[in-house]
């Protein structure tokens, strides 16, 4: 029998013969037995009948010994294919025997690290509810209603909560509500015109406290107010664009920021440039800051056409459309109801007309809308274009070409100021 190694398995082989070949190779060996004994006999003198006649008899019935033989074959076959099973049956158990210990050890990894996730993440928030002190919740016209923290470290005002939620409308109410005995009371409300009026919302939150903020409808700010220009900035910052500058009013760096709705992340870089005497724009805060607070001495006060640029540490500005140094004449400022307000780049060689800057923006947000173009001529902002568009089209015969720090704002008759507010 073959007992050679079966399939890398180490289990030996069944017989492989089929049961006309066990037949044959018994008729062979039983015929070479016969044969064998028939010569002995010969060679003892006996004649080649006799001796096979006498040779038969000795060897007995050979039908019987055929069977006999037969049957030891496929005795011998079926015990090794039993012993195969039997083997098989052993290492399949083996195999399912180690597989499930590896599973039950893979879970209880998977739980243990699952378990060490979630005390790390208890720890996370039981330091930072540790450097919390309350909480204060905001709803109504911000970008971000919620519930806020309250840091326990340094102050935090009705101007920081606006700032964090950032409001939704440059015009709205706001209104803090605080429990007093028991009892929700109106504890104090303001209305507020300009992002950057938002400074004077010094009432300190406390635990509890709910602000409320409505956006004021067709608000028209008092006769008495104007604008000495307008003050641009742009980068990462939530609300780019351009801010009035109040006449006899002081309007800080930070203030205009806070005002913008604050910074996007952190740190940042802060840059205010200036026009000289010359027409040419000048750096005069160039600072590196976590936070408006960390401005110090560079949070100085604005003049009209005074650039803000808030860059990231790798030197990102978010949402500019302003090319390298050297391939513009000068930035165009627009702002309203377009698709993309911002600082646009006055190309160097190419013109840039109104329709085009408009188109470039993505469009009016309305069907019919103002077109007004205010330039600063002598430090002072002039309209030089203010009318009601109804396509861009009106504007083949009116277009003309842009100049630097041209204003362009787009608004719905509703929203247009008077020419008391400029």
């Amino acid at each position: 029998m073959n007992e050679s190694a079966s399939l890398g398995f180490g289990l030996p082989r069944s017989d492989p013969r089929d049961d006309q070949q066990i037949d044959a190779e018994i008729d062979d060996e039983l015929t070479f037995h016969i044969d064998q004994a028939t010569r002995e006999l010969v060679e003892a003198g006996q004649s080649d009948d006799d001796a096979k006649v006498n040779a038969l008899a000795r060897f007995g019935d050979v039908n019987k010994i055929k069977a006999q033989c037969k049957r030891i074959a496929l005795e011998e076959r079926i015990m090794l294919q039993r012993i195969n099973l039997v083997l098989m049956i052993v290492v399949l158990l083996g195999v399912a025997f180690v597989s499930v210990q590896m599973y039950v050890t893979q879970r209880h990894n998977t739980l243990a690290l699952q378990a060490i996730v979630a005390d790390l993440a208890d720890m996370k928030v039981a330091a930072a509810q540790a450097d919390r002190d309350g909480k204060v919740t905001i709803v109504g016209a911000v970008s971000r209603p919620g519930i806020y923290p309250i840091p326990k470290t340094g102050d935090y005002t009705l101007a920081d909560v606006l700032v964090d939620a950032g409001p939704s409308d440059r015009a709205f109410e706001v209104k803090l509500f605080r429990r007093v005995n028991g009892e929700r009371t109106l504890f104090a409300q303001e209305t507020i015109s300009m992002l950057h009026e938002m400074d004077r919302l010094k009432e300190q939150i406390v635990d509890g406290d709910r602000v409320v903020v409505a956006p004021v409808l067709n608000y028209q700010p008092a006769q008495s107010t104007s604008h000495m220009g307008f003050v641009y900035v742009d980068g990462s910052i939530l609300r780019p664009g351009a801010y009035a500058l109040q006449a006899g009013g002081n309007m800080t760096v930070s203030m205009l920021i806070k005002g913008a709705g604050g910074l996007k992340q952190s740190p940042v870089h802060v840059q205010v440039t200036r026009l000289d005497k010359a027409g040419n724009f000048q750096t005069i805060v160039d600072s590196l800051i976590n936070d408006v607070s960390d401005l110090n001495q560079s949070d100085v006060l604005l003049q009209p056409d005074d650039h803000v640029i808030v860059t990231t540490v790798d030197g990102e500005i978010a949402d500019m459309k302003v090319p390298a140094k050297g391939s513009s004449r000068g930035f165009i400022y627009l702002d309203g109801d377009v698709q993309r307000p911002g600082v646009y780049a006055l190309p160097q060689v190419a013109r840039l007309t109104l329709s085009r800057l408009v188109v470039s923006a993505g469009g009016s947000d309305t069907a019919a809308f103002h077109l007004r173009v205010i330039r600063t001529v002598d430090r002072k902002p002039d309209k030089v274009f203010d009318r009601l568009v109804d396509d861009l089209g009106d504007l083949a015969e009116d277009d003309f070409d842009l100049e630097p720090n041209d204003l362009v704002v787009v608004a719905a008759t509703k929203d247009l100021p008077t020419n008391s507010d400029e």
